[in-house]
């Protein structure tokens, strides 16, 4: 072999090697340059928010229970949330918690179907099945969007199974769970108040308050009471419902100060069954007013009801006082309470004004009955006893 042929053979495999080489290293350097694929990144946010209180904390935000405590009604929008009451809960995975958000803002558009069958799906993930507090959780929002389409029972069947994810017999209750198994009675009370039971719904908002009471949740205690003082002015049981309020709000006075209603009442409870003892609501018609004035006492609740910045309380206190007055005879003072009441209506819901609305109603046809009981007395053929003939 040639000098010139064992040269060439030799730039062959200098040029070869030196290929190989390059090409290794540009393999490198694009595996190196290569982004983190979406499967890294998901993972790396489930660690993040599996270890900083501050992911926990915008998880819990967006998977919080969202009951409005305010109203019979409940809302998805004015609650507070629960799991960050406790951030010893186990995260939802990625996929519920995806999965239960997508369902929250369809109830917030209004398309209860489409919310629960994602909150459906999001139950059946398998990564939620230990996680009994989330199940819960989405297990109240699925009763509320039941109670919205009016299906009552499938409402109840749900509550039901949302109550037993929490057992009141478990060891491990802590104020999150709590609150939650108090929610879950809110919603049940609200269905059993539909569906004719008013007596039982008052017991199960009462065991909702003490629940309420234990997890130290202050707003869903006050949310708890509302529901019962607006039970109770539904009911007729207006001394209860102006003592619950003044109760509620603070103010240690008691509503008998007004004086004496026309028919005992006796005050709901827990012992009280519909099935032992029905309804009886007050009596509605004119009485004469009771010689023990007013005017003190009003004075004084009246100046605190007025520094409650809670709109919501501040007339359900005018109401429950407006009503007590007028079965207690007094009804022009009744009027006034009851429109000042109405004039802070507006930010409010319809309900809140409806309900104002019928008091103040009731409080005017039982000054016309008053004044045509004092037309009659008038003696015959006078002009007040002939207006009162003719009134009839």
């Amino acid at each position: 072999m040639t000098y010139r042929v064992r040269k060439y053979i030799a730039y062959v495999c200098v040029g070869w090697l030196v290929a190989v080489l390059l090409g290794w290293m540009f393999n490198v350097e694009q595996a190196i340059s290569v982004p983190s694929s979406s499967v890294l990144t998901h993972f790396d946010h489930d660690e993040v928010s599996l270890s900083t209180p501050s992911a926990l904390s915008s998880h819990s935000d967006s998977t919080g229970l969202s009951i409005d405590h305010h109203t019979l009604l409940p809302s998805l929008t004015q609650a507070p949330t629960v799991l960050t009451q406790a951030p010893s809960l186990t995260v939802p995975s990625s996929t519920s918690h995806e999965l239960f958000e997508a369902g929250r803002q369809e109830f917030q558009a209004g398309n209860m179907e489409g919310a629960l069958d994602l909150w459906q799906r999001a139950i059946a993930d398998p990564m939620t099945a230990n996680n009994m507090a989330f199940q819960a959780v989405i297990l109240n929002q699925m009763a509320i969007a039941h109670q919205r389409l009016e299906q009552w029972p499938d409402a109840q069947v749900t509550v039901r199974q949302g109550l037993e994810r929490i057992s009141l017999e478990s060891e491990n209750l802590t104020p999150a769970l709590l609150s939650i198994r108090a929610q879950l009675l809110n919603t049940r009370g609200r269905g059993e108040w539909v569906l004719g039971q008013p007596n039982v719904a008052l017991e199960t908002w009462d065991a909702a308050t003490t629940l309420y009471q234990e997890a130290g949740d202050h707003e869903g205690l006050l949310g708890s009471q509302i529901n019962q003082v607006q039970a109770m002015e539904t009911l007729g049981y207006y001394r209860q419902a102006c003592d619950r309020i003044l109760e509620v709000l603070g103010i240690t006075r008691d509503c008998s100060t007004l004086g004496t209603l026309h028919t005992p009442i006796a005050a709901p409870s827990a012992t009280v069954s519909s099935a032992s003892a029905p309804l009886e609501p007050e009596s509605s018609q004119p009485i004469p007013s009771q010689p023990i004035s007013a005017q003190p006492f009003l004075e004084e609740v009246l100046g605190q009801i007025e520094a409650q910045p809670n709109e919501t309380l501040k007339l359900l206190g005018l109401r429950s006082l407006g009503n007590l007055l007028r079965l207690t005879g007094r009804l022009n003072l009744a009027q006034q309470v009851l429109h000042h009441g109405l004039d802070i209506t507006d930010n409010l819901s319809p309900q809140q004004e409806a309900l104002t609305q019928l008091s103040l109603g009731a409080t005017r046809r039982d000054q016309y009955l008053q004044a045509k009981t004092l037309y009659r007395r008038a003696p015959s053929g006078t002009n007040l006893a002939i207006a009162a003939q003719l009134a009839d």
